[in-house]
Formats: structure tokens, C-alpha cells, sequence
């Protein structure tokens, strides 16, 4: 079950394809399926770039994982309830399917309404957690649940170049925008963007003319 979209998947499928995989399209969605066959979670992880939120069952250990992208731009809930896992991108799909009791965590409330969020795993209903940005889980037959974290921000910053201290961060910043949009610009038909006025906005649409 996966929701989001991986980035890099064109750079994966020769990879893939390399080892014998038989693709029959050329979607991210197939793509990500075979990368967890073939490679397992945590080396997927290590190599995807994108949005996103998954479930993937290994048949053979017979464990289920649940993960989430580094920005956590995708959310990703759970609960077991009665032996069985529950998830969604929505707590209300949860309840709605009896997957947890809709009793409120009143430990969160001090936390929501000192900084308008809930920190960490916790929610505001007592038996439903949130996976948190950049972790999996690892869901046993037995019901025993482990949570690994595979990423953290300063991976993103290993191995690059970084101007030294006191130099313009111009051509670094324009360098790392550029790759950001063109990785994302990937589509089956005419892209369009929608401006805001703030510089964001701006910025993007700018690289895009830029490069296309």
C-alpha cells in the first residue's frame, strides 16, 4: 500500500532491470514494489528520494513495516487492536474502521495548545500513534512492534561540498533548487504552475523556465 510519489524512480528502474526484474510499466508505484522485493526496507530507504507513506509485507519473515519519508510530508497513523494492525493517512479512517478506541490522549492537550501540534508519536486519541518523519516500523507475527529511525537532517549534508564560511551561498542554493525542481518535474503530460507571489513560488517557476 503505498501513497506519495518517488522522485528518483527512473534513476532505480536500470538498477532493478540489471538484476533480472521484470517491469511492465514505468511507474514509481511498481518500481517502489520490486525495490522492497529485491532489496528489502531498509536498503529501499537508503535509496528512494520523494513523498511518501507505505506498507510493505514480507511474505517469508511474515513481518509487516509501515515507513514514512524524511520531511514527513506524508502522514502515516497506526494502531493494533485485537491482535490486528491498523493504518491510514487519516486517524478518522482508523476509527472508523474500529481499529482503536476514540478515547482522548488528554496528555497531549498542554502540548497542542502550546505549540498548535503534537510533538513526536502521540496523538489526541489515546491508542492511535503517528509514525514520525523518517522512521519505520517493523510489525512482528507475534504483534511485537520495533520503530527504527533511518534518517536524520544532517545525512542530507554528508559528503557535499559547502562553500566555506564567509562565501556568497548563491550558486550553492541555485544549484540545490535546480535539482530539487527538475527531480520533481517528472509528468505524463504539460506542467503549469500556479504563482503565489512569495518567493517560493517565484523561485520555482523561475528554475523551471530555467531548465525547460
Amino acid at each position: 500500500s503505498f501513497n506519495g510519489e518517488i522522485y528518483n524512480y527512473r534513476d532505480i528502474l536500470p538498477l532493478l532491470r540489471n538484476e533480472g526484474r521484470q517491469l511492465v510499466g514505468d511507474t514509481d508505484t511498481e518500481t517502489l514494489a520490486h525495490a522492497l522485493s529485491a532489496w528489502g526496507v531498509t536498503n529501499t530507504l537508503s535509496k528512494v528520494d520523494g513523498m511518501f507513506g507505505f506498507a510493505w509485507y514480507d511474505g517469508q519473515s511474515q513481518q509487516t513495516y509501515l515507513a514514512r519519508d524524511p520531511m514527513g510530508e506524508k502522514p502515516v497513523y497506526w494502531s493494533i487492536r485485537d491482535g490486528r494492525l491498523f493504518f491510514a493517512s487519516e486517524i478518522k479512517a482508523i476509527l472508523a474502521a474500529d481499529g482503536a478506541s476514540a478515547a482522548p490522549n488528554l496528555a497531549t492537550i498542554d502540548d497542542y495548545l502550546y505549540t498548535a501540534k503534537i510533538n513526536g508519536s502521540q496523538t489526541m486519541f489515546r491508542d492511535v500513534q503517528e509514525l514520525e518523519p523518517g522512521h519505520y516500523l517493523i510489525v512482528e507475527p507475534n504483534g511485537r512492534t520495533e520503530i527504527n529511525k533511518y534518517w536524520v537532517l544532517e545525512d542530507a549534508f554528508v559528503g557535499k561540498s559547502h562553500p566555506a564560511n564567509g562565501q556568497r551561498l548563491d550558486s550553492e542554493f541555485e544549484r540545490r533548487l535546480s535539482e530539487a525542481v527538475e527531480s520533481r518535474s517528472l509528468s505524463d503530460v504539460r506542467l503549469g504552475a500556479l504563482l503565489s507571489g512569495g518567493i517560493d513560488s517565484t523561485a520555482i517557476v523561475e528554475r523551471l523556465v530555467a531548465d525547460y
